[in-house]
């Protein structure tokens, strides 16, 4: 596995005002900071790309696996977890479906619809999988220490916040449709 490694970015200044401090972020910065995010999921998909290549699974399935292991999800909800179209999304949990990796269940809340589940052998493909970024995410973590990884969390943490913020802001001004 050959990845690039990006240049450490340099410490940000920060300007005390009252209790708490500002931090000041320059274009390059973000703009590096968005490259490292990138180059990141590069590392972690390659980290798959054993588990992947020997049951040949794409990217978007292993995705699809891990996604799995922590809930159940339905159609909908895995196409906009995933950010592809619902036909997309059915035709990959066919596929994956005919394989023996995921089977479908009735949903306990609303009978209209089923629940894609892992199957025994989905969920051992799963850990697999997820065993390689994780192993890779831990020896990350290890090597930035204990305050990088607060950091880091609470950084990837808002990102899904601040989408959805922006999302549900468009929706009230009628830009999504």
């Amino acid at each position: 596995m050959t990845v690039n490694i990006a240049k450490p970015i340099l410490p940000r200044p920060t300007v005390a005002i009252g209790n708490s401090q500002r931090l000041y972020l320059r274009e390059e910065e973000l703009d590096a900071g968005l490259d490292t995010i990138f180059e990141a999921v590069a590392v972690l998909r390659a980290s798959t790309q054993d588990a992947r290549a020997s049951h040949q699974l794409t990217w978007l399935q292993a995705r699809t696996l891990a996604a799995l292991v922590r809930s159940s999800h339905g159609v909908l909800s895995l196409s906009k977890l995933l950010e592809i179209t619902k036909q997309s999304a059915i035709k990959m949990v066919k596929d994956l479906e005919d394989r023996g990796l995921v089977t479908r269940q009735d949903n306990p809340r609303d009978a209209r619809r089923r629940t894609i589940v892992l199957t025994t052998s989905g969920q051992a493909l799963a850990r697999d999988v997820s065993a390689a970024m994780r192993s890779v995410l831990a020896r990350a973590y290890r090597q930035a220490g204990g305050d990088a990884v607060a950091g880091c969390d609470s950084v990837l943490t808002a990102l899904p916040k601040i989408a959805k913020s922006l999302t549900n802001n468009k929706m009230k001004q009628g830009d999504i449709g």
